[in-house]
């Protein structure tokens, strides 16, 4: 027998899907079985699996349920120029190009977690199934604005906030060529193909496809000696513009693919586009700013409705990008 004490992080979830995180050893399988065994009892009386749990309730599972297996905290540690914005509910990071957004090793979701465990805001020990986590991921090759949630209240929040556009992404980037008209909205259904790692635009919804739209507009064009960028494909009469997006779906490698598919790829992209010994080593791609516009009630977050965060280095590091 095995009992679990809810605490104000498990509080709200359905009860098969706590213990799918709490319960390391046991399978989905064997998890549905003791419901349906009546095995599985809240404040002793039978639960069901999409119960909801109330903090201070006690669950108890007939059976050696076994603590939740938690991922070892990586030596790695945030530097002090990650951390743009913290409160009791949200991380604002700023995530450096190389380092992947979640990872079971070092990653900026891990080095997050070993942040606030050695401030004393989490201690994966006293909890059942929660982990303070990324509400949304940048590509391995791009950096800028991340949001983690430090509890579970808040990680609800902010990913529904994202899924109604209540909380805007907004990137700068840099093509080849000149993008025409110089602003507009692009609509798309996209397929990836996990074997590959790749992702294509289909000209209509299909099996498989998600739809993705962006908003964009061009912010300037460049010479193609200009410092910003000295690595251009096809001939000195190709110039480089540097755009900002805002995203409106976050889909896979979204921003690269769409650009790319009209014939403007991002400079240094060797995946959708053309990179060179002399151009970019990565992306040129920069995750800039979010801006808080909530449109409904956003709980213990509503002290950010109408706050922007940004960085205005962005011109800098996308010409260290040559």
């Amino acid at each position: 027998m095995t009992t679990y004490t809810i605490r104000a992080n498990d509080a709200g979830q359905r009860a098969d899907r706590f213990l799918g995180k709490a319960a390391a050893n046991l399978t989905s399988h064997q998890i549905q079985k003791l419901f349906r065994k009546k095995d599985v009892k809240l404040n002793g009386r039978p639960c069901k699996p999409d119960a909801r749990l109330p903090e201070g309730g006690v669950l108890t599972v007939y059976a050696a349920a076994g603590p939740r297996a938690g991922a070892a905290l990586p030596p790695a540690v945030l530097n002090k120029d990650s951390v743009v914005y913290e409160d009791d509910n949200l991380l604002l990071l700023w995530k450096p190009p190389g380092l992947l957004s979640q990872a079971d090793g070092d990653s900026l979701e891990s080095r997050a977690r070993r942040y606030l465990a050695d401030a004393g805001q989490w201690d994966p020990a006293r909890e059942n199934a929660f982990a303070p986590s990324l509400c949304h991921r940048l590509d391995r090759g791009t950096e800028g604005l991340v949001m983690a949630a430090k509890n579970a209240e808040a990680l609800r929040v902010l990913t529904g906030k994202l899924k109604t556009r209540e909380i805007r992404k907004i990137y700068h980037c840099v093509v080849y060529g000149k993008p025409e008209p110089e602003q507009g909205l692009w609509e798309d259904y996209l397929f990836k193909d996990a074997k590959k790692g790749h992702v294509y635009v289909r000209p209509a919804s299909q099996p498989g496809c998600q739809y993705a739209a962006l908003r964009y507009r061009t912010l300037g064009t460049y010479r193609a000696d200009d410092p910003y960028g000295a690595d251009v494909p096809h001939g000195a009469d190709v110039p480089l513009s540097r755009m900002e997006v805002e995203l409106l779906t976050g889909r896979t490698h979204q921003i690269r693919v769409q650009f790319a598919s009209r014939g403007w790829p991002l400079a240094g992209d060797s995946r959708y586009g053309i990179a060179r010994r002399d151009g970019p080593k990565r992306q040129a791609l920069c995750a800039v700013r979010l801006a808080f516009a909530f449109t409904s009630p956003a709980g213990p977050l509503q002290a950010l409705n109408g706050r922007v965060f940004e960085r205005e280095k962005t011109f800098e590091v996308l010409r260290n990008l040559y």
